[in-house]
């Protein structure tokens, strides 16, 4: 019997055969889309990504949506029309298929005219395109003018292995959230959530979610919600129903919990995460800083929570999430409780990098003045009774690096003994990028500085870019490497710094390497990176900045 896709050869003749690519065309794949979504009326909804038949994140290209109310809420609903080519890979043969609905076109490998080859192309990127992810986004279109784009992360999907449905349907309707409280709940109880929507009872305990006790102090459960949470909140409360009389449940004091689904974290594996203190608001301090193997990262402070700057509260790495420099990082971070509301109020605080155990030395401290943080008097104040503190640009000494062949990158210098440092190194420009806010924030006297510089006979410029401004900081990069480069035609070895080190100066540092060394933007970033360890520099107004 014959293999399919192989042609019959007599004998002694030779074989023909040529290796072809195969690609089946048949009816576009109809992918439904629905949402609920929480609207204005005259609003309307365009559904918008990154393929062609999304728009290719063109919004007069995007598809409109259809409303309609199920009871639910405002269910946005659109359906496209995606391009379904299936491939194989497989020798010539005859193919007396007519069916019209299908078309096939035998592309041969190794030859060819342009024509063909260019046909072979678009059939392949376009077979890619299927086979991998899309991104997407809702876009809420006002009435009024204007348009707003759903928060966080953009959504993703894949028809991979969908070819040979006529209608997939990617389903946004449900947003599944796990609900965390921290509490150990007495025998013979049992902890649920109730609230407003109908997966948390509609403020009836018999439908309310239950959550499962762990053996980590916590009790936790998934609930499914309607979509339209993510912009509209809910009300909630956690309560403790007796296993034996839930009329008799115990209600956690104060007012009803305020819940904004869309100001959680971004998914883990797609699930939103809800953490709670039983009658109590969380506190979350967070930092991206690179430490060295073994030391761990520390928050003290004027709060029994964060030591009362006696004892400084270690942190621990979190997951990788996007830093405000639009680069992915880890960052070490610390949650608790405070409970005591009424007597809350402004916080002092300070970071530290306490030492690998057996280490010679003590803690290395900011050496910046105390940050401030006001602690809320109601858990309503906050959203999702969590205050989220998240903190940037660690400074704990004038820890400055070499970046070959010509350029320092580092911290802010703070006294005249800094410069001294910067002297000795053999520093003779300087590029300054802080701000004057930067300046008034942090109570640097600028003369004393600028006065410092003249004396050591140090070229010092001031550039300012804006601290965590990706468009400022793409508009001004190629100005700040010229500054640079005109220095190092003088000779001078030349210290770029920011606040902090990581995000500004090592961004300017790349371009000059890039416009005036001849580095590729590859080899430029990770050799400011590998001399500069805490360097973070925004990648994407980088790359703008130099046209790539």
């Amino acid at each position: 019997m014959e293999d399919e896709g192989a042609t019959s050869a007599s004998s002694g003749e030779s074989d023909s055969r040529v290796q072809s690519t195969r690609y089946m065309h048949t009816e576009p794949v109809r992918v439904r889309f629905a949402r609920y979504m929480h609207t204005e009326p005259g609003d309307s909804v365009i559904l918008c990504g990154s393929p062609k038949w999304l728009g290719s994140w063109d919004l007069a290209l995007g598809l409109p949506c259809s409303c309609q109310s199920d009871g639910t809420g405002l269910l946005w609903e659109a359906v496209a029309l995606a391009p379904n080519n299936s491939k194989n890979n497989s020798q010539n043969k005859n193919n007396n298929n007519n069916n019209n609905k299908v078309r096939e076109i035998i592309l041969e490998t190794g030859g060819g005219d342009d024509g063909t080859q260019q046909q072979q192309e678009q059939q392949e990127e376009e077979h890619q395109q299927q086979q991998s992810p899309f991104e997407y986004k809702y876009v809420r279109v006002l009435a009024s003018g204007g348009c707003v784009w759903e928060d966080g992360p953009n959504r993703t999907a894949s028809l991979s292995g969908h070819c040979k449905q006529e209608e997939v349907t990617i389903d946004d309707r449900l947003v599944p959230v796990r609900f965390k409280m921290h509490y150990e709940t007495p025998p013979g109880t049992r902890m649920v959530v109730c609230g407003a929507p109908t997966a948390l009872g509609a403020w009836d305990l018999s439908g309310a979610l239950q959550l499962e006790c762990t053996e980590h102090g916590f009790c936790e459960a998934i609930g499914s919600l309607p979509s339209h949470h993510l912009e509209e909140p809910f009300s909630c409360k956690f309560a403790v129903v007796p296993e034996s009389d839930p009329g008799q449940a115990r209600w956690e004091s104060g007012e009803e919990r305020i819940v904004h689904l869309g100001m959680l974290e971004e998914p883990v594996e797609g699930i939103r995460e809800l953490w709670s203190s039983w009658e109590g608001t969380l506190v979350k301090f967070s930092i991206y800083y690179p430490t060295n193997p073994g030391e761990v990262m520390a928050v003290c402070g004027g709060h029994d929570q964060l030591g009362s700057w006696k004892t400084p509260r270690p942190m621990s790495l979190g997951r990788e999430q996007m830093l405000r420099t639009n680069v992915m990082g880890v960052s070490w971070e610390v949650t608790f409780p405070i409970h005591a509301l009424g007597s809350q109020g402004e916080v002092e605080y300070r970071y530290a990098v306490l030492p690998r155990p057996g280490a010679a030395g003590g803690a290395v401290w900011e050496r910046e003045p105390n940050r401030r943080i006001r602690f809320p008097s109601r858990r309503e104040e906050v959203p999702n009774a969590t205050l989220h503190v998240r903190d940037v640009n660690f400074v704990g000494g004038m820890q400055f690096d070499f970046v070959p062949p010509c350029l320092f990158v580092g911290p802010y210098p703070q006294t005249p003994e800094h410069i001294d440092r910067l002297k000795d190194a053999g520093v003779g420009g300087v590029l300054n990028t802080q701000t004057q806010e930067d300046f008034h924030r942090r109570g640097i006297d600028g003369k004393v500085l600028w006065d410092a510089y003249y004396l050591k006979q140090i070229d010092a410029r001031h550039f300012p870019i804006e601290d965590f401004n990706g468009d400022d900081l793409a508009r001004k990069l190629l100005a700040g490497a010229a500054e640079v480069d005109d220095m190092v035609r003088q000779g001078k070895k030349v210290f770029i710094h920011c606040t902090a080190g990581m995000g500004r100066a090592p961004a300017v540092a790349v371009v000059y390497l890039c416009r005036y060394q001849g580095y590729s933007f590859e080899h430029a970033h990770s050799h400011v990176r590998a001399h500069r360890k805490v360097a973070t520099p925004n990648v994407g107004a980088m790359r703008r900045a130099l046209g790539i």
